[in-house]
């Protein structure tokens, strides 16, 4: 494990009165997730925050108790939940706030009769920041906020070949650290094949008797691309995947200038 730079409390914020020590404590811890981005131990955040591991203990239990981390007992190591990414769901909601976004998306779920939404990435998950519901009878019911993983479903194959080979990489190695460890030869061979496509289909890859086909999409604002996913049940997907993957490239065409 590499080791964790040193991040004093008087980088990330000014000196506070004793009554708020503790929040600004709270708040450096998360910080220096979002500086590593990896699991950490108890003695990573200590190390790094210059604390008393009992300090340190302290304010881990109430993160734990607040539903902001959970703990992992092989290797007792802490990472934070997606309740820290809703804290901020509403920045990525302010990247949506355009009209003509909206309308395209639900356009999309018109044309193809499907369920489409929308995915940002969070560690090793992603999700879904914008649904609308197709308007069949029988559609795919995906909730916002729901998580899927990165490595295994087919709107994570899609944001993987659209990231940077170094950050791809940076991926790949934190998933075979931390687990289920992937198939890296076949991942590669499917980042390519979406690569040479420009979008991906997949069934019953995280969710049972559910196909999607995906794309990414990169947004002005957005620190790494989103994912367009097009989903609903696998013998419905499956029988018009073609049909659904060119609606999807028109519509990142017509909307982005994507293809």
């Amino acid at each position: 494990m590499s080791a964790v730079s040193a991040v004093t409390l008087a980088e990330i914020a000014p000196p506070a009165p004793d009554g708020v020590k503790s929040a600004d404590r709270a708040m450096a811890i998360l910080e220096v997730f979002r500086q590593q981005r990896r699991p950490l131990s108890a003695r990573d955040l200590a190390e790094a925050l210059a604390m008393p591991r009992s300090s340190t203990n302290v304010l881990l239990r109430s993160l734990i108790a607040g539903g902001y981390l959970r703990y992992s007992e092989p290797g007792a190591l802490y990472y934070p939940t997606l309740r820290v990414f809703h804290l901020g769901s509403w920045l990525i909601e302010g990247l949506l706030d355009d009209p003509a976004l909206d309308r395209a998306l639900r356009d999309l779920a018109a044309r193809t009769g499907e369920t489409v939404c929308l995915w940002a990435r969070i560690g090793l998950q992603l999700a879904a920041v914008a649904v609308i519901e197709g308007p069949q009878a029988i559609s795919l019911h995906v909730r916002t906020g729901i998580a899927a993983p990165l490595f295994g479903s087919t709107v994570g194959l899609a944001l993987l070949a659209a990231l940077g080979d170094a950050e791809r990489e940076r991926l790949l190695t934190r998933q075979q650290q931390t687990g289920p460890a992937v198939d890296l030869d076949l991942t590669l061979r499917e980042v390519e094949g979406t690569r040479q496509r420009g979008w991906c289909a997949g069934y019953d890859r995280w969710l049972p008797d559910a196909g999607a086909v995906a794309a990414a999409l990169a947004l002005p604002g957005a620190a790494e691309p989103l994912v367009i996913g097009v989903g609903g049940p696998t013998f419905r997907v499956r029988r018009n995947e073609a049909r659904i993957a060119d609606e999807l490239t028109a519509t990142l065409a017509r909307r982005w200038g994507v293809g």
